[in-house]
Formats: structure tokens, C-alpha cells, sequence
């Protein structure tokens, strides 16, 4: 989705604790692996004018301001299956692109 809004070969900047899982989702792409503190890996996502944010208060938050593009998971973050359904859901950024969840 991202590569429609920015066009071919934009860079990805990336940040996990689980990057080997992560940065197999982009082989063949641009990309950085941000490796930091937690409070600096935070910031610069905040700072990032776009993002694609996971389903982790760590991301959804510092994807709340200062973003042109935001892609989320649909119905919000910390959105997951499991044997209790899913939870939470629902909060949702205004103007975020929102991604479906394939079970």
C-alpha cells in the first residue's frame, strides 16, 4: 500500500524487537534496521512523517502526530486472534489508511 501512495522503492526504516522475522516481510526493498534504545527508536518513529505502524502501543503511539501517511491495522492497535477474541479494538487514527487482517 505504502509503494502506491510514495511510489516505487521508497526506503523503509525498520523497528522490531523480532527484525530477522520482520525484515524478511521486505526482502528485495530499500530498508534501514533501526536498533537503538527504546526511548530513540520511539522518537524517531514519532519524528518519521510517514509510517506504517504495527498492532503494538509502542508504535500506535508515536504514530499519533506530525504523520502525512499513516498505514494502521484495521480496527486499531494491539488488534490480534486468540482464543479470546480479539482485543482490543477499535481505536482507530482519524485519517490513517487501514489495512485488513488476514486470518
Amino acid at each position: 500500500k505504502i509503494e502506491e501512495v510514495l511510489g516505487e522503492r521508497p526506503v523503509f526504516h525498520l523497528f522490531s524487537d523480532q527484525i530477522e522475522v520482520l525484515s524478511n516481510f521486505f526482502k528485495g526493498k530499500d530498508y534501514v534496521i533501526h536498533d537503538d534504545t527504546a526511548n530513540i527508536d520511539w522518537i524517531a518513529m514519532h519524528i518519521m512523517k510517514n509510517m506504517i505502524s504495527s498492532n503494538s502501543s509502542f508504535s500506535w503511539t508515536a504514530s499519533l502526530y506530525n504523520k502525512e501517511i499513516i498505514i494502521q491495522p484495521k480496527g486499531g492497535y494491539n488488534y490480534y486472534y486468540s482464543e479470546r477474541g480479539s482485543v482490543p479494538y477499535g481505536f482507530e487514527i482519524p485519517g490513517a489508511i487501514e489495512i485488513n487482517h488476514e486470518i
